[in-house]
């Protein structure tokens, strides 16, 4: 009988915050499409909404309770101090996964050496991962993912940048960055900051162009009353002044400018330790 090498485990790490129907149907579009060995490690944080009670009936997952709400950078990070696979994922708990959506993740990072980092078309996926088309309605989804994976089957690209929504990234770049920066509570940039820190470090981001997740958006901060633009305007003033940028400085540069990415890795400024 040949040697057949065992399956890494992916540990998916998802943070919730209120908003249980569609954690709901998060968890089960996972436990549908997804075959490969994964840990699934649901951190929540203070919901009231009743998703605790629904979370400890669910046995596929390991729930991590904190209690109140400690935002979305601080309750990552507490999934993956804990985590135990190869292979680590954030992933937004407004998101619905589809066939092949692992496997074709991982299959990138397994083909280019040098990436550290991968993550997903979608219809809500900031500026390198939104496709220019109209979202698949949600009974057609199945449908849509497959015949993208058909139609792009291998392709992929590097970026300067990929959002936090579903994020794959090996243990290799959790050992050298860390975690998440929680200074970016309650959200807003700690994705940017991530993907920065990883590319100093020299790691390269890709977009897997056949892999669809689709992402409803802003649900938290909509669910919590939050005015979104103007925690995306402090999260930048965070952003700016960890990055000593100056005042004037233009958001949209901040992945190409020679002011951050001239900066040589350096381990006690740009690693994160999980607590």
């Amino acid at each position: 009988m040949p040697f057949l090498m065992k399956e890494k485990l992916t540990s998916i790490i998802i943070p919730t915050r209120n908003q249980l129907s569609l954690t709901v149907l998060c968890l089960e579009n996972i436990i549908k499409y997804t075959p490969e060995p994964v840990e699934i490690i649901v951190v929540d944080n203070g919901s009231t909404d009743g998703i605790r009670e629904y979370l400890r009936s669910v046995s596929e997952i390991r729930l991590l309770e904190n209690g109140r709400n400690l935002g979305f950078a601080a309750a990552c990070n507490r999934g993956l101090a804990v985590a135990r696979g190869d292979y680590l994922l954030l992933l937004n708990n407004d998101t619905l996964v589809t066939p092949g959506w692992l496997s074709g993740l991982i299959s990138h990072l397994k083909k280019y050496p040098g990436a550290g980092l991968v993550g997903p078309l979608s219809n809500c996926g900031g500026v390198t991962q939104t496709m220019p088309v109209a979202p698949p309605s949600l009974d057609r989804l199945e449908e849509f993912s497959r015949r993208l994976a058909l139609q792009n089957r291998g392709q992929c690209r590097p970026v300067p940048v990929l959002s936090g929504f579903c994020l794959l990234f090996t243990r290799r770049v959790l050992n050298t960055i860390g975690g998440l920066d929680p200074r970016f509570n309650p959200g807003n940039f700690e994705d940017d900051d991530f993907c920065l820190r990883a590319r100093l470090a020299g790691f390269v981001l890709l977009v897997a162009a056949d892999v669809f997740v689709y992402h409803f958006g802003q649900r938290t901060f909509t669910g919590e009353g939050m005015d979104y633009r103007a925690a995306l305007q402090t999260g930048w003033e965070k952003f700016r002044l960890k990055w000593k940028l100056p005042p004037n400085f233009p958001p949209e540069k901040r992945h190409t400018s020679p002011l951050i990415l001239n900066q040589a890795f350096d381990p006690c400024r740009h690693m994160i330790p999980l607590e």
